[in-house]
């Protein structure tokens, strides 16, 4: 049992980790929070219903049961493309997901945001940016939305997933090569400074292990 907890533990700790820059919110307070969490956000608005997906194939069951002929066969076809749509759903979210774990998007801290417009809670949201396709996009620069000519500037229903990467590259990529450059700058200042202080011959006594040879200071 104890075996089994820590695996558990350990599996849902590396998630966290690995997916530390993405959140999936459901409100509108919880929307601002991570938006203006980093300098740079990337918002996926997304449309999943997925009690009245469920509820949909439930009824499309028992009418398959009861039909025969030709009815029958289009109410699997219905059943099919309600399928395909819901599996549609999961993968457009799995897919932004995975974009967050971008070794480059992470050096940036650049927070990547999930909005469900099937949410009552999230709706004000989707209606706010006049969210009329999903999936969008939409980039925020210090908590506010990126505009071009004067409107917000938004991706909408990409063909292929590389889509997304090139409108993130399109307004963040001078962003992220300076964020990334200056933490590069502040690292080396850092090891700098740390080996300044760094003194071989400081020789102090350990609590724990009796004389050692330590010292950070100078």
């Amino acid at each position: 049992m104890k075996v089994q907890t820590f695996f558990i533990c350990s599996i849902l700790l590396l998630t966290a980790q690995v997916f530390a820059n993405y959140k999936s919110v459901d409100s509108e307070d919880d929307f601002y929070k991570y938006t203006n969490r980093s300098s740079l956000s990337v918002v996926q608005f997304y449309n999943y219903d997925k009690d009245s997906i469920k509820d949909k194939l439930k009824k499309l069951k028992k009418q398959i049961k009861k039909s025969d002929g030709q009815i029958k066969a289009d109410l699997k076809k219905k059943k099919k493309s309600l399928q395909s749509e819901k599996h549609k759903s999961k993968e457009i979210k799995k897919i932004f997901k995975i974009f967050s774990n971008s070794k480059r998007y992470e050096k940036a801290d650049v927070q990547f945001v999930s909005v469900n417009c099937s949410d009552k809670d999230s709706q004000h949201i989707c209606q706010m940016f006049k969210i009329n396709d999903t999936p969008s996009y939409v980039l925020f620069r210090n908590g506010i939305a990126i505009k071009d000519e004067g409107s917000v500037a938004m991706l909408s229903k990409p063909e292929r997933p590389d889509k997304i990467q090139s409108f993130i590259k399109k307004y963040f990529d001078k962003d992220i090569d300076k964020i990334i450059e200056e933490k590069r700058k502040d690292e080396q200042a850092r090891a700098a400074l740390s080996a300044y202080y760094y003194d071989p011959f400081d020789y102090r006594w350990d609590y724990w292990y009796g004389p050692s040879w330590r010292g950070p200071y100078r």
